[in-house]
């Protein structure tokens, strides 16, 4: 049986997942960063999308807060060899207009900086992703946010910091959007510091 999505209760958050209680069977699902940061308290009932990874006598579930973000992990396991955990990890560390950006740039250095993916696995990630990020829905507002020039420095200093660009791209996203496009990187960091300060 092929489950699609569950609907349950969230009984327990992990660092890699959620526990999802659904008539009285409790699901270990494992969750991107993305995913993670739009789960609602533990205790809340959810509508989570799933993909299971059949290997041997096991079974793993990989969810997801949207169709659109599941069918992206989709196309990035298509790819040969390329499996689940690293298919999270893409999503774990970049989100959908980064990772959009750095395929049609050819930007390998960009992508072998994700954990646990080497050059390598960066080129055969962007090879194969190649023809199938035309069908991804990416909106004006995160076109924009990648076009901003000096966003590279701003996530990397936010990374150095600890933060995980996954958790905060839309505080990132609205202090973009909220100054000029030539805005200096260090005022973008200092406002997007000084959001996540009052979250």
């Amino acid at each position: 049986m092929i489950i699609d999505y569950i609907t349950g209760k969230i009984t327990e958050k992990r660092e890699n997942g959620v526990v999802v209680e659904a008539n009285g069977i409790g699901f270990f699902i494992n969750v991107s960063n993305l995913t993670k940061a739009n789960l609602p308290p533990t205790g809340n009932t959810i509508t989570i999308y799933v993909y299971q990874y059949f290997k041997e006598n096991e079974q793993e579930f990989y969810g997801f807060c949207s169709k659109e973000e599941r069918n992206v992990f989709l196309d990035i396991i298509s790819i040969p060899e390329i499996g689940p955990k690293i298919a999270m990890s893409l999503l774990s560390s970049a989100s959908l207009p980064f990772l959009k950006k750095a395929v049609v740039e050819n930007n390998v250095k960009f992508i072998s900086s994700l954990p646990g993916i080497g050059k390598k696995t960066a080129e055969k990630i962007i090879f194969g992703l190649r023809d199938k990020i035309k069908k991804w829905a990416i909106t004006a507002e995160e076109e924009r946010l990648v076009e901003y020039t000096e966003i590279n420095t701003v996530i990397s200093a936010l990374k150095a910091l600890g933060y995980n660009i996954s958790e905060y791209k839309d505080i990132l996203g609205e202090v973009v959007r909220a100054n000029p496009q030539n805005a200096k990187a260090e005022e973008i960091i200092r406002q997007v510091l000084q959001k996540i300060g009052k979250k």
